[in-house]
């Protein structure tokens, strides 16, 4: 447990995460630098850096200094690191790695659908689709959430739960705007998940994601 205030600790650790999102990777700084740069103290500026160390996004160097690792060493899907950088110049970037993201577990639970889980994601396809057609855009990106969640919740595997778990929250923290007209695609890849077709599951799912 740090030994200094936590909301200076968090104040401090945020300051340095936005601070390293933005910076180009060997970026070099000293402990000294940012402390007085921050306005805190030496003890808070070593503990935000020790916190940015486990998240990968810094190394501290004897006799060089702070330094911002490549992106491909951070911790991309901690919330927090998710968060820095969609405050940052890096936020179209993170936005297009994490549409990929969400375009691979689809496409790869699309093939692996259980009856059961065809039966949650028509009851969520539906309820977009009513929310779609009533206007209530906050419900029908909440709907379009769920689904994606039940699709890869259905395709057995944890690690693509998880996944999309992360990027559902991402959408929900940032306030991702709902894309109107897509409730036909997620109720047409029902419709093809219910065929035991994976070809046309996959196939309604490339669709999908280019309505979105």
């Amino acid at each position: 447990m740090s030994d200094v205030p936590v909301s200076q600790f968090e104040a401090t650790l945020n300051r340095l995460g936005r601070y390293a999102a933005v910076s180009q990777p060997g970026t070099v700084a000293s402990i000294h630098q940012l402390r007085a740069e921050f306005g805190v103290s030496i003890t808070t500026a070593r503990e935000a850096t020790r916190a940015l160390e486990i998240l990968g996004m810094i190394s501290v160097r004897r006799q060089v200094g702070v330094v911002v690792n490549p992106r491909a060493d951070w911790d991309l899907l901690h919330p927090a690191v998710i968060g820095w950088r969609h405050e940052g110049a890096d936020r179209v970037h993170q936005e297009h790695e994490l549409a990929d993201l969400a375009l691979a577990i689809d496409t790869a639970a699309a093939g692996r659908i259980t009856d059961h889980g065809t039966v949650d994601l028509r009851i969520h396809a539906a309820a977009m689709a009513e929310a779609e057609h009533d206007g209530l855009d906050t419900l029908a990106a909440r709907e379009d959430r769920d689904f994606h969640l039940a699709l890869a919740r259905s395709s057995g595997n944890a690690l693509f739960a998880h996944l999309a778990s992360v990027i559902a929250s991402q959408a929900e923290a940032t306030g991702s705007p709902y894309c109107h007209g897509t409730a036909a695609a997620h109720h047409e890849l029902v419709e093809a998940a219910e065929s035991s077709d994976p070809g046309a599951a996959t196939a309604a799912v490339a669709l999908l994601h280019r309505t979105r």
